[in-house]
């Protein structure tokens, strides 16, 4: 199966894969889907080619699900 997505469909993926990989990251080492995470990691260094860009939408997703978790 082939996904194609552009514009903001593009942009909320990469968001979703962003805020997936942040709650993985949060679970308890038992729970996390690291196989998971790691592509989805690739993923978005791949989609998303400005490095500031990468490290502000992985740095929100990290921000949101600590404030969520305390």
């Amino acid at each position: 199966m082939s996904l194609e997505v552009s514009g903001r469909e593009r942009f909320l993926v990469m968001k979703a894969f962003a805020y997936a990989i942040a709650v993985i990251d949060a679970l308890p080492s038992q729970l996390q889907a690291i196989s998971d995470r790691d592509q989805m990691k690739v993923i978005l260094d791949r989609e998303i080619e400005n490095d500031d860009e990468l490290a502000r939408t992985i740095g929100l997703a990290q921000q949101h699900v600590r404030a969520i978790s305390k």
